[in-house]
């Protein structure tokens, strides 16, 4: 299926820019409509974790402090997306507006409430969404909202990391290990797979025994299709790691893979490999669940 709606996620943060023009790229490349959506989150919302005890001047000093946060971060999340929009010669549209028609448009949202929530009603209608790699141990809030996106949205997650690193998606790494996470990844990149350049299938050695990269060559080869292969020792260290610069070595600039974790408790735990990419990857990264 074709890519006709990206939904980004503009937090207001250092790093909207770049996530911006990001989406954008893969937006403009695939004729797609780009949502650009910010979620400012109620600053009652906060109270639950630091208005136990508090008096009730205090309180209202916290509302008001998040407040201003929230509305200059809003601020900055709008100015990101007209900047873009004008670099691209386009009318940033309100996305109740829109245009109703194909083709490659930007439109602008912002939204109060629980980011995750909001993510999760929007995602049905969009049919990749984009958001920045989170900081796993500083910023939890995003770590959560990617765990949403990923884990309860049925929907591939492209992360973009810090730095301003584009989505040329010319040279596609697909981390292959036969898993239901990684052939959901695979179907979701087949409209980047088939605009970009060159693939390689890269599988890890576990147990003396391999991936089948042979019968995923062939399964691409019926979409027109072709990859090179490597395989990596599986004693050659984190997997996560060994992934990340197999892809890099080869000269790719996206990683398809799956991803996996679970939530308990509100902590959010992904599992080794997909967490050890998270952590590191310099590049853009393609996840499904």
């Amino acid at each position: 299926m074709p890519i006709a709606a990206v939904l980004v996620i503009a937090s207001g943060g250092a790093r909207t820019e770049g996530c911006l023009k990001a989406a954008a790229e893969v937006a403009e490349r695939a004729d797609a409509v780009l949502d650009i959506l910010h979620v400012s989150l109620d600053p009652r919302m906060a109270l639950p974790m630091v208005g136990e005890g508090m008096a009730a001047g205090m309180i209202q000093d916290v509302i008001e402090r998040n407040e201003q946060e929230g509305h200059a971060r809003r601020s900055k999340a709008r100015e990101a997306a007209e900047a873009l929009a004008a670099s691209k010669g386009q009318q940033l549209l309100e996305a109740s507006v829109g245009t109703g028609r194909p083709g490659f448009s930007i439109t602008w949202q912002a939204l109060q409430g629980s980011e995750t929530e909001i993510v999760k009603a929007a995602a049905p209608y969009r049919d990749l969404i984009v958001l920045d790699r989170p900081d796993l141990d500083e910023d939890a809030y995003a770590t959560v909202c990617v765990e949403a996106a990923l884990m309860e949205t049925g929907r591939a997650v492209l992360l973009i990391p810090p730095g301003g690193v584009g989505a040329a998606m010319r040279h596609i790494a697909i981390a292959w290990d036969g898993s239901a996470f990684a052939t959901r990844a695979v179907a979701a990149a087949l409209p980047f797979l088939s605009d970009a350049e060159q693939i390689t299938m890269v599988a890890v050695e576990e147990s003396g025994k391999t991936s089948d990269l042979g019968a995923l060559s062939r399964y691409l080869a019926c979409h027109g299709l072709s990859a090179k292969s490597k395989i990596v020792p599986s004693d050659s260290g984190d997997t996560g790691a060994v992934l990340l610069e197999t892809a890099a070595a080869a000269g790719a600039d996206t990683l398809v893979m799956g991803g996996y974790g679970h939530s308990r408790l509100r902590e959010f735990i992904f599992g080794g490999v997909t967490e050890s990419v998270l952590r590191s990857a310099g590049m853009p990264v393609l996840m499904a669940h």
